[in-house]
């Protein structure tokens, strides 16, 4: 009796380990690559619209200069709301700004919440580069590849200009963006 009983023991110990093996196979492992997880075409321009407000993404008066705001103000599809979106090969992206070439920047390659976002010309850094994540809702989050936090307008302000900080993600719509092929 007391090895049939050991013999059904290890035959269920055997059995749950051999099911969580196929279940895994059969699932996977759920690390896709952000590039794979989002349909983006890196000759398109896109307009990033801020769901909270339908403003888009938008640099500061227009400027080419190193360090110009991002900010979102109501959408007027200028050079200085197009955006291309270029895979960088390791599964994030450089957003760049169609009217100066340079790309959307965490200031200071800040890793302390509410780091203000700007543009600036292309080094490679972490801190502009950028995963694109949809939420299931036709929105997307944006976060900062060095630092983990989300583009995010401050304080949720709906008002031309609304300045953009990085924040952790809170699942709120002031860090939900829409991606839009520009017209």
């Amino acid at each position: 009796m007391l090895k049939s009983l050991k013999f059904h023991k290890n035959w269920v110990i055997a059995l749950s380990i051999s099911f969580c093996f196929v279940l895994l196979a059969i699932v996977g492992t759920g690390t896709k690559s952000a590039e794979a997880a989002v349909d983006i075409d890196p000759a398109a321009i896109y307009n990033i619209i801020a769901k909270h407000s339908g403003k888009a993404l938008d640099v500061r008066n227009g400027s080419s200069d190193d360090g110009a705001a991002i900010q979102t103000w109501t959408y007027n599809n200028r050079g200085n709301q197009q955006w291309r979106i270029v895979p960088t090969g390791d599964g994030f992206y450089k957003i760049v700004a169609v009217h100066s070439g340079k790309v959307l920047d965490v200031a200071d390659g800040s890793y302390a919440n509410g780091a203000y976002i700007n543009q600036w010309s292309d080094n490679g850094g972490n801190n502009q580069r950028w995963s694109i994540e949809p939420l299931g809702d036709g929105s997307y989050k944006i976060t900062a590849k060095h630092s983990g936090k989300v583009l995010d307008v401050k304080n949720g302000r709906t008002d031309d200009p609304a300045f953009l900080h990085q924040w952790p993600f809170q699942n709120t719509d002031n860090q939900k963006w829409f991606l839009q092929r520009a017209n």
